[in-house]
């Protein structure tokens, strides 16, 4: 019987802890990301909604470059929505974009995916709040 009771507590540690990686690793994600396939990375991780448009820099680099090959872009809104764009890297593994953000975009967290030759470099956040938040 005191087995079972120490399995329910271990289960109980397990979920837990698993809650928290799972929170912190979303609230503190990295406005970068790298790995063997290259790098993608935006220039903050806040950005502020204003009345006017705003360019959030999108950028990276590829480290097998090959002629030809396009890089996948994929951000989605904090309401689901995700809006695509295909790019070529620059023959020194270079590749940059915009996305547009307008008074009408969502407030939230936003994501940003990014492939290169069918591999998939990974996911980064940002996080679109209104103005009058602006410390």
């Amino acid at each position: 019987m005191r087995l079972k009771k120490n399995m329910k507590f271990g289960n109980n540690i397990s979920i837990f802890f698993s809650l928290f990686f799972f929170i912190f690793n979303t609230s503190f994600a990295e406005n970068k990301i790298s790995n063997e396939i290259g790098s993608l990375e935006t220039s903050d991780r806040i950005f502020y909604k204003e009345h006017t448009l705003t360019n959030i820099k999108i950028s990276g680099q590829v480290n097998d470059y090959l002629k030809g090959s396009k890089l996948t872009i994929m951000i989605t809104d904090p309401d689901g929505i995700s809006n695509g764009s295909q790019i070529f890297p620059t023959e020194n593994k270079n590749y940059e974009t915009f996305h547009l953000v307008d008074r009408n975009s969502p407030l939230g967290e936003y994501e940003i995916s990014a492939s290169y030759n069918g591999k998939i470099i990974g996911s980064i956040f940002f996080e679109l709040v209104h103005i009058i938040d602006k410390p």
